[in-house]
């Protein structure tokens, strides 16, 4: 019989349910047969006690549709299991390709083409940026790499240890790569060339081997990269992607070989004095690892110099050195023990940031003076303000005298924190007037009236004019006192702070701290007279307080500062030999990859007939430049111009010359530097036309043309101050001329330093409207040939 409280099967005798322990209920027996269907009473059909019968609800009966009923429940039950699972399964996978579980998906940049090709010039090229903004909007955080590649600069490459589509956790920064252009990766000094065959190759520009001289190939073994321009670490310049890039691999032969760098200073000047080169020590920064070492050369390491030539020999020096780097002693003018000068070449090199911002400080010429540190010139500064030809950096206020005169000021190289300041020597002395630069470095300047020079006023009041803030540098060599420049309060506090929170500095190396304006909310101030401090410059011990002059930014950090790049010197690249390197394109190929303009330029100079100078004179003065018409060079190849055969000059690539501020078209000038040749041709003076000047009279008008050369100009209060812009002067000069300075009848200043010059073959020397120095083979603009 079955319970009538739990429908459980229990034998027809017992009394209480097994299942549920409830009293069965028997039947009362009635003497005749029941009906074996239901009766009235008892439905077949539902199973369920009729209406009013006491007792829980339940089955009853033992026939086949209670059993049925019960079969049925396990399927029931796995029917709604299994579509619980699946709108389960379907929601996860909604919710999962929406990013709401599961981390968030990379773009792929083929899928977000289409959103920015407008803005890449209809190209199908993502930029990095554009896949920063995608994951911006994921919420996600990210940091970028820049890697040199021949994509174009800005341009997306990848992720770093990630695919697009990948999905990364919410919490993980993301670290996208970004092209830098084609450029010369910091890892290739060392390396064997064909190592760096296929990374060179993709650069997308072409790639010249050249060979460089080594004695010992056990300290630099033959075939390894000891050389490189652009410099390891640092990008091609835009301008120079016809040229490409030049890697320097050691090749066992004679003459200065590149393995002395890192020798020791005095054993490599006594070899190279052994085989007859007349030597020069000179003081360069380094790496902690090459103080009293040997940094590089004059030629630079591995070139083929002839015995008998004049060679200089960097040395590498710390903070230590530095006052030494600026004294001379026993100076005949002063009569002084020692004279600390306002100029020195020891911080000259090119310096880099880790993120490939470079600055280079090119030295002026080299001189054996004893009684001259160098200099470094600087006509041009980063904020786009130019200095002019004679334009260059010091570190105190030597401005109408070489020395350091100011005892009082707050200079940091009479100091004794190792550090010390570059500054444009103009920014001592100079302000704005309105929009005008004026230099009161001078007699007769006027006042700022309202904005406006008046020339004739003696007045020391000044209106509308401000102090602008200029290029600053500050140069940290090796073993420079950086705790003593932060207990002086040298550094922004903040700026401070920030960096302290980043990687530290790399103490042993030298490094460079730029003044950044754009991290200053102030970078102009009004100048209300004459004896206005003005806050952008170190205090001079008169004007003001020490407390007002402008804190440092950015303090020092690993990824604030430029880092000095050493590498031995400056090479003449394409007067190399080629090196032959396993897997690299021949110059012929890599010559094929760049422009038609620089293939028909070398074939024609391949081409060129051999002309006598008096050939190329009576040629010029028809206005004729077929002779010397081609490509001219800097041996360091920063620079290059273009003459054509009807005169016209343009800027090929790198720094502008001398006085080159657009193209323009030379004439031959036989009544202009040429007086001094004494009777012996030895150069062509080539000029621009008078059209190129520009200058402004004391009314403040400006003018142009010839007038700027005129007695009308300086008798209408012009001076040679605010002439803004000259014709460019080149001279060309010829092959085998030599220039004997001492002796008189050049057109160069013997007070300038450089005493003598050889051309071993044609070349350019921009010259200066005045007090010009003698070519070196640093300044000579050479023949490609």
């Amino acid at each position: 019989m079955f319970c009538t409280a739990c429908g459980a099967a229990n034998d027809d005798d017992g009394k209480f349910c097994t299942s549920c322990g409830s009293p069965l209920n028997h039947p009362e027996p009635t003497g005749a047969s029941e009906p074996a269907g239901p009766t009235a009473h008892e439905p077949a059909s539902s199973g369920i006690p009729p209406v009013g019968q006491g007792g829980p609800v339940g089955p009853v009966g033992d026939g086949p549709a209670a059993g049925a009923a019960r079969n049925r429940l396990p399927l029931i039950i796995a029917i709604v299991a299994a579509v619980v699972v699946v709108a389960g399964a379907i929601a996860a996978f909604l919710t999962y390709r929406a990013e709401l579980w599961g981390g968030k998906a990379l773009p792929d940049p083929a899928s977000i083409t289409s959103q920015v090709s407008s803005k890449q010039n209809g190209k199908s090229s993502v930029t990095a940026k554009a896949i920063a903004d995608a994951l911006h909007a994921k919420g996600l955080a990210t940091t970028t790499v820049r890697e040199f590649s021949g994509e174009s600069r800005g341009a997306f490459l990848g992720y770093v240890g990630a695919k697009p589509g990948e999905r990364v956790r919410t919490d993980v920064t993301v670290t996208i790569r970004e092209s830098a252009g084609p450029g010369v990766p910091r890892n290739v000094i060392g390396k064997r060339a064909e190592q760096t065959v296929s990374t060179l190759n993709g650069m997308g520009v072409p790639v010249h081997y050249k060979q460089i001289i080594v004695n010992d190939t056990k300290k630099m073994p033959e075939g390894t990269i000891i050389a490189a321009y652009p410099t390891a670490g640092q990008a091609v310049p835009e301008d120079g992607k016809d040229d490409g890039i030049y890697v320097g691999v050691a090749t066992k032969g004679n003459g200065i070989g590149a393995d002395i760098v890192g020798g020791d200073r005095d054993a490599v000047r006594s070899q190279l004095e052994s085989k007859g080169y007349k030597v020069t020590l000179v003081p360069r920064f380094a790496s902690k690892d090459r103080i009293g070492k040997i940094t590089g050369s004059n030629p630079a390491p591995g070139s083929p110099v002839s015995s008998g030539a004049a060679v200089t020999l960097y040395y590498g020096i710390d903070a230590s050195g530095v006052k030494e780097a600026y004294t001379i002693h026993n100076s005949p003018e002063t009569g002084a023990a020692s004279n600390m000068l306002g100029t020195s070449a020891v911080a000259a090199g090119t310096w880099c940031r880790n993120d490939g911002d470079c600055i280079t400080f090119d030295a002026g010429a080299e001189t054996d003076s004893a009684y001259d540190k160098g200099s470094i010139t600087y006509q041009k500064g980063r904020d786009g303000q130019d200095y002019g030809e004679y334009g260059g950096l010091v570190s105190c206020d030597a401005i109408q005298q070489p020395y350091c005169s100011n005892d009082r000021a707050d200079y940091l190289i009479t100091q004794n924190y190792g550090a010390f300041e570059l500054m444009p020597r103009e920014s001592l002395t100079d302000y704005w007037c309105g929009e005008r630069r004026v230099d009161t470095n001078g007699v007769g300047m006027g006042t700022c009236v309202n904005g406006s020079l008046d020339q004739n006023s003696m007045s020391s009041t000044y209106s509308g004019a401000t102090y602008r803030m200029q290029d600053y540098f500050v140069v940290v060599p090796v073993g420079s006192d950086l705790d003593g420049l932060e207990g002086k309060g040298f550094f922004d506090k903040d700026a401070l702070a920030d960096a302290k929170k980043g990687k530290a500095v790399d103490t042993d190396r030298p490094f460079l701290l730029y003044r950044d304006p754009k991290l200053y909310s102030k970078t102009s101030v009004p100048m209300t007279d004459t004896m206005a401090q003005n806050p952008f410059l170190p205090f001079n011990g008169y004007s003001g307080s020490r407390d007002a002059v402008m804190k440092m930014k950015p303090a020092p950090s690993d990824s604030s500062v430029y880092y000095l790049v050493e590498q031995g010197g400056d090479y003449d690249w394409q007067s190399l030999a080629d090196a032959t390197v396993k897997g690299a394109k021949t110059t012929e190929d890599a010559d094929s990859s760049s422009t038609g303009s620089k293939q028909s330029e070398e074939s024609a100079e391949s081409a060129r007939k051999t002309y006598t100078n008096d050939e190329i004179i009576s040629a010029a003065d028809k206005g004729d430049f077929t002779p010397i018409a081609g490509t001219y060079c800097l041996k360091s190849g920063k620079s290059c111009v273009t003459l054509d055969k009807t005169g016209a000059l343009s800027l090929k690539s790198g720094d502008k010359p001398l006085l080159y501020e657009h193209p323009t078209k030379l004439r031959y000038r036989p009544d202009g530097w040429s007086a001094y040749t004494g009777g012996t041709t030895r150069f062509l003076d080539l000029t621009a036309p008078n059209d190129d000047y520009q200058c402004t009279t004391r009314d403040g008008a400006s003018h142009s043309g010839a007038f700027c050369a005129s007695d009308a100009y300086f008798n209408q209060g012009g001076d040679e101050a605010s002439i803004s812009q000259r014709p460019v002067n080149p001279l060309y000069i010829f092959k085998g001329s030599s220039f004997d300075v001492a002796n008189g009848d050049t057109p160069f200043d013997p007070g300038q330093g450089v005493m003598t010059f050889s051309a071993d073959r044609p070349c350019l020397y921009f010259m200066g409207y005045h007090m010009n120095t003698a070519p070196t083979e640093q300044t000579a603009y050479y023949l490609q040939e």
